[in-house]
Formats: structure tokens, sequence, C-alpha cells
């Protein structure tokens, strides 16, 4: 998963996914957002980075930015993160682009695979 991520795929779905998984997933790339299975970040979030990485991923990031990043990561819209993090989807906007700066990356999408391959929402 993470090295066709890293390649600039916009999602991954299992080959034993379901045909409405597939059509979900398809529908949500489409939609501009990232389509990762939950199974699959989860495990990936919970130890396969090195905390040395994890360290660096917490001095580039402010703290609300990670909150951010992880929630991208497990496939929320900006809606969705405002509404849990008690903030406007403007300012949710706001933290998504400084943290794609931060991170050198494209989009939302490759900060969350960054964010998950440094470690983030391992907690």
């Amino acid at each position: 998963m993470r090295e066709a991520l890293s390649a600039g795929a916009a999602g991954y779905v299992l080959k034993e996914a379901a045909l409405e998984e597939l059509r979900g997933a398809i529908d949500q790339v489409m939609a501009g957002h990232s389509a990762l299975p939950i199974e699959l970040l989860n495990a990936a979030m919970r130890g396969n980075a090195p905390t040395p990485r994890r360290e660096t991923l917490d001095q580039i990031l402010t703290r609300r930015e990670l909150e951010v990043v992880e929630r991208i990561a497990l496939g929320l819209t900006n809606k969705q993160i405002a509404r849990e993090l008690d903030i406007s989807p403007a300012t949710v906007k706001v933290h998504v682009e400084r943290l794609i700066g931060k991170l050198g990356v494209a989009d939302r999408t490759q900060a969350a695979v960054l964010a998950v391959q440094l470690g983030a929402g391992g907690q």
C-alpha cells in the first residue's frame, strides 16, 4: 500500500474487496478525497514507523496540524474534521495548506500517506 501511495495513487483497495467497496473508493477519489482501507491505516499507524521519525513529525507540525493530518489519514473531509475539532472548515483548510507546505507534499493524500509512514496517530 505504501509503495502505491508513494507513487501517487489516491487510494488503495484490497483485491478481496466487495464490488460496493470498490465503487465507494472510486467515488471518494473522484470527489477529491483519499480512499484507504481503515484497517490498513490502523495497522500502519500502530507501530511500523520508528520513534525518531515520529519525533521529527512532531517537530515539523503543530499539535493542531497533527490532529488535522491524522484525521485526513482516516479519510475525513474538511467539514468532518472541523466538526470533530470544533473549528471552522475554513480554519481546517488553512491547517491543511500549511501542513502540506511544511511536509513538502503536493496534496492532502500525500500528506496523509507521509503522516502514516512517519507514525502520526499512533498514540
